[in-house]
Parts: C-alpha cells; structure tokens; sequence
C-alpha cells in the first residue's frame, strides 16, 4: 500500500514537527501574552501536553483583529 509506506516515512520525522510547532506556540504566547483582549491557548497541567495543530486565540473583537492580520499579511481561519 503506497499511502502506508508514505505514512511510514512521514512518521519518522513526527517528533521533529511536533517540537517545531511547540517552539512556534512558545514564540506566539511570549508575543502575545500582554495583550488582555486575548485568550490564548494554555495548559497549566503537566499531563497536557498540545502538539498545536492549530494555535487558537479567542477575543471579542475577531473581526477586527482579522482584519488587521490580513492587511500585516498573517492568513487567520475561523473554526
């Protein structure tokens, strides 16, 4: 099965994409934390641990941080 042997590669280097994606989170918390409008992701148990497939910021205003990202050039989704 080609798809088995691609996800067999792929596996490989999971580890090293997840520590990348947590050292982005890092970065992204560290920037963002004084920003009181922001709910940020965070978990303060050490049996969480998030790979952050997505990095989630909730607010009141997502419309208009939305906009202001698209115009700095930061692509943002809405879930």
């Amino acid at each position: 099965n080609v798809q088995a042997a691609v996800l067999d590669v792929k596996l490989r280097y999971l580890p090293e994409w997840i520590a990348h994606r947590r050292r982005i989170a890092e970065l992204y918390r560290r920037g963002l934390s004084g920003i009181k409008q922001l709910r940020l992701p965070h978990f303060d148990q050490t049996r969480h641990n998030d790979i952050y497939q997505n990095y989630v910021v909730r607010t009141s205003v997502r419309d208009q941080l939305r906009a202001y990202l698209k115009e700095q050039g930061v692509e943002t989704l809405v879930h």
